[in-house]
Parts: structure tokens; C-alpha cells; sequence
């Protein structure tokens, strides 16, 4: 009998063993699943801010052409004159104690 109830304790114990072993692998398996779900998400994540990244260099490189195109002496001599300056030879200096004040007769 004695031998009955050790085999009967070695059965329970097996399926105990195996029911945690089972629970244990599908929690590994979940853990598993969840972290690939992870990492793919953040790899669109990062090619999608790659993306954005190429636009606005991009974008910022056609700033710069446009800048110097508005920057260069040919352009502003052309404002200059659609604007109707004029260029002045002469100005005077207004000393007025420790500021000096140019103005435009």
C-alpha cells in the first residue's frame, strides 16, 4: 500500500510539475511574442522618423538656396531699384553730445 501512495504522490506531483511547466512556457512564449511585437513596432517607428529626417534636410537645403539666392547683390540691386532708392554721396552728421545721428538732406 505504503508503495500505492508513493507512486499516487510521484503522479500528482508530475502533473503539477507539468501544469507549471506548461504555464511557464506560455508565459516565456507571451513575453516572447510581445517583445518581437515591440521591436517591430519601433523599427516603422524609426523608419518613419528617418523619413522625416530626410524630408526636412531636404527641405532645409532648398532654404539655403533660396536665402543666398535672395542674399545675393543682384537681387538686392534689383529691390533696390524697383524700390526707387537712390544712392546718396552726401551725409551729414548730426553731433548731438555722445551719439552721432546721420540724416538725409
Amino acid at each position: 500500500m505504503h508503495c500505492r501512495a508513493q507512486n499516487k504522490n510521484k503522479i500528482v506531483k508530475s502533473k503539477y510539475v507539468r501544469i507549471a511547466l506548461l504555464i511557464s512556457l506560455g508565459v516565456v512564449v507571451f513575453i516572447y511574442v510581445s517583445q518581437i511585437s515591440m521591436v517591430s513596432t519601433q523599427g516603422y517607428y524609426l523608419k518613419d522618423l528617418e523619413r522625416q529626417v530626410q524630408k526636412l534636410e531636404k527641405n532645409n537645403e532648398q532654404l539655403g538656396f533660396e536665402t543666398a539666392k535672395l542674399r545675393s547683390l543682384s537681387r538686392i540691386e534689383t529691390v533696390v531699384s524697383e524700390l526707387g532708392m537712390v544712392l546718396n554721396d552726401k551725409i551729414d552728421y548730426l553731433q548731438t553730445g555722445q551719439d552721432a545721428v546721420a540724416f538725409k538732406q
